[in-house]
């Protein structure tokens, strides 16, 4: 019987979308096998890609919307609308994300989420009843205020009056008025995607672990970490609601913890829902063998993004995963997490410039999917059978 395989990757981020990743594994393993029969299965975990993996799997339009860009900006964003199911998908990069900033000029604790809140706000008024919120990608670590302020949600002084956006004011806010936010929302469930578990503050939270990523200094990721234990402290009193520690509430600069206090969103692992969603367990169990992959694999990689999850997906089915990934690093820590294989997309010492090529992306995708199936041919003794067949790609 001809090999069955499912490819299953995330897309390289800057360069190749997972279903652009998936072809081109496809067409490498083709190169081995011309037999095979191949399953594509584009994956993401919350981040990246999120409304085209998605999207794709259901009706749906594409909505753009002028919006407020995290420097303050007028940027064009768009969202996944499903009528019939009165879903929307949105991707909080696509409105707030990390690719819309100057980064030689832009100040972190200025940024706002506000043009994500105005998506959401479109959503619905449109009548949307599932709005599900990717998370990755953002520039942000505002705490999701600006998101709320979009909404409706007023951060007020003490003296009644609204605080401004800059980050380091947020410790005059001294109470959080919900009453002019639709009552529309109650009958909206928010379910946020993600691929981290680090707690809204303290040493492992949103300002100390995702903050000097985005290229904040020490003296302002001490003014984000003060600014969102005041946050935390506020929520816990207002409504009893302790972000301090609470998993996957740092999404995001804090807005998974924010949306979850003030309006009951539901914190979700991202790879998780997208895994349920494609009905991967039901595919895994009817391959022999799977090829997963991301831009850069090292120890975060287990950590709740898409290669672990398809391995931990596919365990209860023994089947082999191999992991192909434009960069690898800590090769023996993934090894040892169960993967086949790991192998690494582009050869040492090219350019980033030049591996972020999407042509050349593609053919060292090809290159790395036809060694993963040869090593597997090899390690389980599988004679291949070249008789051409028209299956699924």
């Amino acid at each position: 019987m001809p090999l069955h395989l499912l490819i299953a990757p995330d897309s390289f981020k800057a360069c190749l979308s997972a279903t652009a990743v998936a072809q081109a594994m496809a067409e490498g393993v083709r190169s081995v096998m011309p037999d095979a029969k191949i399953s594509l299965c584009p994956l993401s975990d919350g981040g990246e890609g999120l409304t085209d993996v998605l999207a794709a799997r259901r009706p749906h339009i594409i909505i753009y919307k002028e919006v407020v860009g995290p420097e303050g900006n007028i940027v064009r964003a768009a969202y996944a609308w499903d009528e019939d199911k009165r879903t929307a998908i949105i991707e909080l990069a696509a409105a707030s994300g990390y690719a819309l900033i100057n980064k030689a000029t832009s100040s972190i604790l200025q940024r706002t989420t506000r043009g994500t809140g105005q998506l959401m706000l479109d959503a619905l008024e449109r009548g949307c009843t599932t709005l599900l919120l990717g998370l990755g990608g953002s520039a942000t670590s505002d705490g999701g205020v600006g998101l709320l302020r979009s909404i409706g949600v007023r951060f007020l002084d003490s003296a009644g009056c609204e605080v401004a956006d800059a980050i380091c004011d947020f410790r005059r806010i001294a109470n959080i008025d919900t009453s002019a936010v639709s009552p529309l929302w109650r009958k909206c469930r928010i379910i946020l995607l993600c691929d981290v578990d680090n707690p809204f503050c303290g040493p492992r939270g949103a300002a100390r672990t995702f903050a000097p990523q985005k290229g904040a200094s020490p003296k302002e990721v001490d003014c984000i970490e003060t600014a969102l234990t005041h946050l935390a402290n506020l929520y816990q009193g207002q409504w009893g609601i302790s972000l301090h520690q609470q998993p996957g509430a740092g999404a995001a600069g804090g807005t998974a913890g924010s949306l979850v206090a003030t309006m009951g969103a539901t914190i979700v692992r991202g790879i998780d829902f997208v895994l349920a969603d494609a009905d991967f367990a039901a595919r895994a169990s009817q391959v022999d063998l799977i090829l997963t992959g991301e831009g850069h694999a090292d120890a975060q990689t287990l950590g709740g993004k898409v290669p672990h999850g398809v391995l931990q997906a596919a365990a209860p089915y023994q089947k082999p995963v191999y992991l192909l990934a434009g960069a690898v690093d800590d090769e023996a820590l993934l090894t040892a997490a169960g993967f086949a294989g790991v192998v690494s997309v582009t050869p040492p010492t090219t350019p980033l410039s030049e591996a972020l090529q999407p042509e050349y992306a593609k053919t060292n995708l090809r290159r790395a999917a036809a060694k993963a199936v040869k090593a597997y041919i090899e390690k389980n003794n599988v004679k291949p059978n070249h008789t051409l067949n028209n299956d699924e790609i």
